[in-house]
């Protein structure tokens, strides 16, 4: 096996690591996909106002859907809503800390991993491994 091909097999092993730590979110909150998904969205938008409409608009589901989708996460303990300060009538959502907890939990050991590999590249490799992993993750610019 040549390195390219390594590279690739290496970066599957890797996928499979990490559909892993999702089942094992799945074990731990007993949460059907598409609860996962809006958590996923509510991380990723961390900061930025994620209204009720947005959200349905995002995962494109129907209000009714969406409002009962929020139901479930906030009845878990893994998101809230919280009163728009400039806007009083708005209600936006957001992840709890014990669902950001959750989730550090279950990515720290990757973290670390990869912080330690990190730490051993040359800068030359290091700038081979940026570039590859941003063409991976959609563009050099990721």
């Amino acid at each position: 096996m040549d390195d390219r091909e390594l590279i690739v097999s290496r970066a599957r092993a890797l996928l499979r690591e990490g559909a892993g730590i999702g089942a094992e979110l799945v074990e731990r909150t007993s949460e059907p996909s598409t609860d996962r998904r809006a958590l996923r969205l509510l991380d990723a938008l961390a900061g930025e106002v994620l209204t009720l409409g947005r959200l349905a608009e995002e995962l494109g589901l129907s209000p009714a859907a969406t409002t009962a989708l929020v139901d479930r996460l906030t009845a878990a303990a893994l998101v809230e809503r919280v009163r728009d300060l400039p806007d009083r009538r708005q209600v936006r959502l957001q992840l709890t800390d014990s669902a950001r907890q959750l989730g550090a939990d279950l990515l720290r050991p990757w973290g670390v991993r990869i912080e330690k590999a990190a730490a051993g590249l040359s800068p030359q490799e290091a700038a081979a491994v940026a570039r590859f992993l941003g063409e991976v993750l959609g563009g050099p610019e990721q």
